[in-house]
């Protein structure tokens, strides 16, 4: 008797398939926030590119994407205010759904493999030969 063959509901092969369809959304609908507005800028074109890489089931180029849009500070993306009213209204919500959502795909941060802190250039004291 053989084996039965994988199917497409089969939870052990689409375990390796991860489901974007809530980044795809959200990242479309910031995307229309800015173009509705009238913005086009190199921001912009990260978001743009961004959508482009998850409809591709990438996340990791979404992700490097997502971290070329810079955030938190003065001339900032999260610093605009749309002239709309309307997009202004959809802006804000729109724009924290979207780093949620988005920093969930960073990569790990590398962590020294003696004392498990972020990875550091000098040496670990606490591990001594």
């Amino acid at each position: 008797m053989s084996a039965p063959k994988n199917s497409d509901n089969d939870p052990i092969e689409g375990s390796s398939k991860i489901d974007l369809s809530r980044e795809i959304e959200v990242t479309a609908q910031l995307l229309r926030i800015c173009e509705i507005d009238g913005r086009d800028d190199s921001y912009v074109s990260s978001i743009r590119a961004c959508l482009a890489s998850l409809h591709a089931g990438n996340s990791s180029e979404a992700a490097m994407h997502f971290r070329s849009v810079p955030l938190g500070g003065m001339g900032r993306f999260d610093d605009w205010v749309p002239r709309s009213q309307i997009c202004a209204n959809v802006f804000e919500p729109t724009l924290h759904l979207w780093i949620e959502l988005m920093r969930r795909h960073r990569p790990p941060i590398p962590r020294c493999p003696c004392c498990g802190r972020p990875r550091h250039e000098w040496p670990c004291f606490e591990y001594e030969e």
